[in-house]
């Protein structure tokens, strides 16, 4: 399925969506504008994705704080950053949240991506 098919799909059950799903798939800018239009999502996976244009911090941030609904996420993707942790707050049904970042070289390890300060009022609030 092309990209844009998958934005289409994505576009026409924008209403009734309720959860994302992406493993070791390509994902594109246009697809996270299309997921921040659905307002009933409940759960958010994505992990070890290929990023096509558009794929940022920002993207993912947009459709955080478009999601009031989010029960849980699981991300395993480099692109959840200070942006998408401050759009936490806008996700107050929160009750299962898995951040790991996929760079796996020493230089990461036991730490975050994002402002630590962010981090820790979006897991305080």
């Amino acid at each position: 399925m092309s990209a844009a098919a998958l934005v289409e799909a994505i576009r026409t059950c924008a209403d009734s969506l309720q959860c994302i799903s992406l493993t070791e798939s390509l994902v594109s800018g246009d697809m996270l504008k299309a997921w921040a239009k659905c307002p009933n999502l409940r759960g958010i996976l994505f992990e070890e994705l290929e990023h096509m244009s558009g794929v940022t911090d920002a993207a993912l941030a947009a459709i955080l704080s478009a999601s009031p609904n989010l029960v849980w996420i699981f991300c395993r993707d480099s692109m959840f950053g200070t942006k998408s942790w401050a759009a936490l707050s806008k996700c107050p049904k929160i009750e299962v949240l898995w951040v790991d970042n996929t760079m796996d070289d020493a230089a990461r390890c036991g730490k975050a991506v994002g402002d630590i300060a962010v981090i820790r009022f979006a897991i305080v609030t």
